[in-house]
């Protein structure tokens, strides 16, 4: 019993920077660890956190860190599309989750505007598309009612998936995609929003 009171009041003058030497009666070491105590509720911390069964100290991975929310890793269900104009498609093809049907445009630009059924926390969106011909398209994302700086992207005559547009990370009820005027036929077969927070698969 001696034994285990010394070592908790060496812990304790190690934790504060003491350099007494140890007390060498059961009355001074409860009385230093008392005085230990006191005086690391004064100054408002405690010395050190330990294990009541081995003297360790308490792993730092076991503290739970609040991430706070987390966005998703595809467009919500619920979520409807509309466009400035469709060829021999609509534009929910664009939200479909399917790669083989696709909204296209009728022309060499169009607007995609996604409206979700409640608002949600993203902060880049990828874009599945086509071109015929290939070539470069800008595309201009509005998040919330504001447009974020426009992005190229290179597409080819076969639908594959761009490198995502970051938007800053917030939480929104609408999206909107913009494509300038294009050497090409538009056409975009899905949208899908994500947040890096949720550490979302590629598609």
């Amino acid at each position: 019993m001696r034994r285990r009171a010394f070592a908790l009041v060496c812990l304790a003058g190690c934790a504060t920077g003491g350099a007494e030497d140890p007390p060498t009666t059961a009355d001074a070491l409860v009385e230093t660890a008392t005085d230990a105590a006191r005086d690391a509720a004064d100054t408002g911390r405690a010395d050190v956190a330990t294990d009541a069964t081995s003297d360790g100290i308490f792993p730092t991975e076991d503290v739970a860190v609040d991430t706070g929310p987390v966005g998703p890793c595809e467009t919500p269900a619920g979520t409807t599309a509309t466009a400035s104009g469709a060829y021999t498609s609509t534009p929910a093809d664009a939200i479909d989750g399917k790669l083989d049907t696709l909204w296209n445009s009728g022309g060499y630009s169009g607007t995609l505007t996604l409206t979700f059924p409640k608002p949600v926390l993203f902060d880049r969106v990828r874009i599945a598309a086509m071109g015929v011909p290939a070539c470069t398209e800008t595309y201009t994302l509005t998040v919330g009612g504001t447009a974020v700086p426009a992005e190229s992207r290179s597409v080819s005559t076969s639908v594959a998936w761009l490198e995502a547009i970051s938007v800053p990370r917030a939480t929104y009820d609408t999206l909107v995609v913009d494509v300038a005027v294009a050497a090409s036929w538009i056409a975009v077969a899905e949208v899908r929003i994500e947040d890096t927070a949720a550490k979302c698969a590629p598609p």
